[in-house]
């Protein structure tokens, strides 16, 4: 202390500089690192938006500090502001060349962009000898995708398998006592409400055409088979088949037009059900991030096989608001839209009106959450008042979901619905219990 009291004293002048240039270097770390915390905080918490105010901040203070940069791009990227992440990576290094994680991230940025030729050079640097085997292998794999992406042909899908219980296999009243248009009758035992377990195969594969001409245009096709196999003989399997093929024009943060083509086939067992050929526009505007909305067209021609006398024209237009909030934890749409349907003969025309609403909640990195609620109401044709007078014209469905994350592109699905009110294709009413669990994959 005593030396310390005299060096103070013969060179008070130089301590002083000393301890001003040290304090001009230090002030601005620590000015940054008590920004850092509240932002990491934030991070942990799952407020992206805060977090990235609040990091943006401490970069403005102190540019060249790599982990407030990395802390700045983990937010940018959980907003899906890319751009801003790639930015922030490319401050790491400038300062630190041979930062790996960095240069990684870089590349994987650029590529959620779509900015391929950017995301390739800097994903290519990682393949050299030196680089740690699981950046220089994540780096192959970023770079197989991006050969995928630049090919005018993109292929996707999944494949499902599971089960399923029903409560009412059969489509059938519970009471064995039904009015009809010629009056009451009594069922049969079979012909009342049958439950049963049963199991789940489904298939998608969507295929699509990029044209690379200047305005986006492509072509997408789509594949979908759905199979409910019943464990009971008795009970009828259900089989159905849906194709949609057609064009596509896309301004991207603008609007998404679909013009595609459809069929779809119906059959219970060997039995065709029903065959509809048709045309479903599609209109997508996206007026921000979190907001957009759907417009719906469907034009189609429905055959019935086993009777013809429900053949006719069916008609439905609808829009759909979609709203996101909280950093996309949460969304919101609700679908409405009025349908009309016209058959040859007596009761089997209708027209009445249609609404959805789904919510949609992230609880976590791999737990969704969803809730949705149908709601319809037809009035059948006059050409047989008798039959106004045997079922209700109201329907409501109730469906909630769960779904697990897991890696590899797996998925479980867990998901509960009840019908209420729904009608038979002839002329009683039924309900609904069903629950389904499914794993699916997604290539």
């Amino acid at each position: 202390m005593y030396l310390f009291c005299n060096i103070l004293k013969t060179h008070k002048k130089t301590v002083f500089i000393v301890l001003f240039f040290w304090l001009v270097m230090v002030l601005p770390v620590l000015a940054g690192s008590l920004t850092t915390q509240p932002g990491k905080d934030l991070l942990a918490a799952e407020k992206y938006e805060e977090a990235y105010k609040v990091l943006w901040q401490a970069v403005k203070n102190n540019p060249t500090d790599t982990y407030i940069n990395i802390l700045l791009a983990r937010a940018a990227t959980k907003l899906k502001l890319y751009d801003h992440a790639a930015a922030a990576y490319e401050r790491i290094l400038m300062v630190k060349p041979n930062h790996v994680k960095a240069r990684l991230n870089l590349g994987i940025a650029f590529y959620r962009m779509g900015s391929y030729y950017l995301a390739e050079k800097e994903l290519k640097e990682l393949n050299k000898p030196g680089i740690q085997a699981r950046f220089r292998d994540k780096a192959k794999s970023y770079l197989g995708r991006i050969k995928q992406k630049k090919s005018s042909h993109q292929w996707s899908g999944s494949i499902a398998i599971g089960r399923i219980y029903d409560s009412n296999v059969n489509a059938a009243p519970a009471d064995d006592i039904v009015d009809t248009i010629d009056g009451s009758y009594r069922l049969r035992k079979e012909s009342t409400e049958q439950s049963d377990w049963g199991t789940i195969a489904n298939l998608r594969i969507t295929h699509d055409w990029d044209f690379g001409l200047k305005g986006g245009f492509s072509w997408k096709n789509s594949f979908v088979l759905k199979n409910y196999f019943y464990d009971d003989e008795s009970d009828v399997n259900l089989n159905m088949i849906s194709l949609a093929s057609g064009l596509v024009y896309s301004e991207k943060k603008s609007f998404k037009l679909t013009l595609p083509l459809t069929f779809d086939y119906l059959d219970y067992g060997s039995d065709p059900f029903y065959r509809t050929f048709g045309i479903k526009p599609r209109l997508d505007l996206f007026h921000t991030s979190w907001f957009m909305t759907r417009f719906y067209v469907t034009l189609e021609y429905q055959n019935y096989n086993w009777d013809k006398r429900r053949d006719g024209a069916y008609a439905y237009v609808g829009f759909m608001p979609r709203v996101f909030w909280s950093d996309g934890r949460f969304m919101l749409q609700s679908r409405f839209g009025y349908e009309y349907k016209w058959a040859r003969k007596d009761f089997r025309a209708f027209q009445g009106l249609k609404s959805e609403s789904l919510f949609l909640m992230k609880i976590n990195r791999w737990l969704r959450h969803s809730i949705r609620f149908e709601y319809r109401n037809r009035w059948y044709d006059q050409r047989d008042l008798r039959y106004r007078n045997t079922r209700d014209d109201d329907r409501y469905k109730i469906e909630t979901r769960f779904t697990i994350l897991m890696p590899w592109q797996l998925r479980t699905l867990l998901s509960f619905d009840y019908t209420a009110n729904d009608s038979n294709v002839d002329t009683y009413d039924y309900r609904r219990k069903r629950t389904m669990i499914r794993l699916e994959k997604r290539f």
